[in-house]
């Protein structure tokens, strides 16, 4: 691409040998300079936490500028590619001047952060590098109609280039706790063409290609025992599965359809590994807050035939909001509670107790059940009889009136096969109770 753009010097010169006859209007005023104004939409970076749309200090952009049309590559730049670096006072500094052509002329702008050098903005080739998290995440901004130099600054809206998936896992009793993982990879396209004019990435088709997920800090009131996390090329198809390998042995979860990965959207997959097989509660599409989720999914450990009975999709019902107050019964999602107290005491309390270690009976229309897991701070373990229970971190209840209190956070699992569970024992402050049916 041809990349031309007069020094400073020349521009100057060839101003000053405009017509002298002609009246010193707008057009004819000297070229001011270009300065810009940034943000991430209404989306995160990848590199921040919470829901900052803010950069950081030290921050640094790519600007290019043309003129001469928006939706064609261009054939020279007025700013071809300046980087920009984000001070204290929140002000964007060129590390060389960036001049307006004219006060007329219409220019175009894309922003690109992190900086970088484009030679095609309609295909520019871009690679995840496994070792550079924030170099994956990608931002660009388009400013969506032309400028004049009377309407600078710049505003730059930036959109994330990328997708983002995470791997969240628990796994079976037969591990005693969590295995040794050595390796999340999940099978899909690590690099791409992006056409900055007209939004749009192409993935390269490559059949063995592979992304590296990094593990994540978990904390020990967490839900899950191991996550982690990846920035991916945006693609419609071709990603259905990830490999786990824990102690040398490859466990491969494959979803029975294509998952989208989306540009700016989050691909969220739970699951729960096993030695036999993996089993997937959800796996969820969101904006990098909020989205749809999908349900069903097999998964199984290399080297093993699928059979009738294993492919199965399970469903997975979760109470989070229980609020009766105690007559007996409970239903929700297809899934009932029958509560028979020991005593005239009271009823289990649905919404977080169940009291006086009475009959509390989970039955369902939809199945059988093979899983259920409460989420609670207190249990009776001499009465629970099939169940697990796991501590799975602490909680402080009452940091202001009391600080030296914490309370433990507990995981009762109870795994089989059966159409009515029963669990009898004084349960107290339950977060949530998860059904998995097939």
């Amino acid at each position: 691409m041809n990349r031309t753009l007069l020094p400073l010097t020349i521009l100057a010169l060839l101003l000053a040998s405009c017509d002298k006859g002609a009246s010193s209007g707008q057009d004819e005023e000297a070229p001011t300079h270009i300065t810009v104004e940034a943000q991430v939409g209404a989306m995160t970076r990848a590199t921040t936490t919470g829901n900052s749309t803010v950069f950081d200090e030290g921050d640094k952009l790519s600007l290019y500028a043309w003129t001469d049309n928006q939706n064609t590559t261009p054939q020279s730049f007025v700013v071809d590619g300046v980087s920009n670096t984000l001070l204290t006072n929140g002000k964007w500094v060129p590390e060389q001047e960036m001049l307006w052509q004219d006060m007329v002329t219409l220019h175009y702008f894309l922003g690109i952060y992190p900086t970088r050098r484009v030679e095609n903005l309609a295909a520019d080739p871009f690679t995840l590098d496994d070792t550079d998290y924030e170099k994956n995440d990608l931002l660009y901004a388009l400013v969506p109609r032309a400028m004049k130099a009377t309407e600078n600054p710049v505003p730059l809206i930036f959109d994330h280039a990328m997708a983002k998936l995470y791997v969240n896992m628990n796994f079976r009793t037969q591990w005693n706790g969590k295995p040794n993982i050595t390796a999340c990879k999940a099978k899909a396209a690590n690099s791409c063409t992006i056409n900055y004019l007209a939004k749009e990435i192409t993935p390269t088709l490559d059949a063995d290609a592979t992304v590296t997920l990094t593990e994540q800090p978990v904390a020990d009131n967490d839900n899950f025992a191991a996550k982690y996390r990846a920035l991916m090329i945006p693609q419609k198809t071709g990603f259905r599965t990830v490999t786990i390998t824990i102690d040398g042995k490859n466990y491969t979860y494959t979803h029975n359809e294509d998952i989208p990965l989306v540009s700016g959207k989050i691909t969220t997959l739970n699951l729960i590994v096993g030695r036999n097989k993996i089993e997937i509660g959800t796996v969820s599409i969101k904006e990098w807050e909020d989205g749809e989720t999908i349900d069903g999914g097999q998964a199984y450990a290399e080297g093993e035939e699928p059979t009738e009975e294993s492919t199965v999709v399970p469903i997975t019902v979760t109470w989070d909001n229980m609020n009766n107050t105690g007559d007996g019964t409970y239903s929700q999602d297809g899934v009932t509670l029958t509560s028979i107290p020991t005593s005239d005491y009271v009823y289990a309390h649905f919404y977080n107790n169940f009291y006086d270690y009475g009959t509390n009976t989970f039955t369902t229309t939809l199945g059988k059940f093979t899983k259920i897991e409460i989420i609670c701070t207190y249990a009776d373990e001499t009465a629970i009889g099939g169940w697990d229970k796991v501590k799975i971190g602490q909680y402080q209840p009452y940091p202001d009136d009391d600080p030296d209190r914490w309370d433990n956070i507990y995981r009762l699992t109870w795994t089989g096969e059966a159409e009515s569970v029963t669990i009898c024992a004084s349960i107290y402050g339950i977060q949530s109770i998860t059904f998995t049916i097939e």
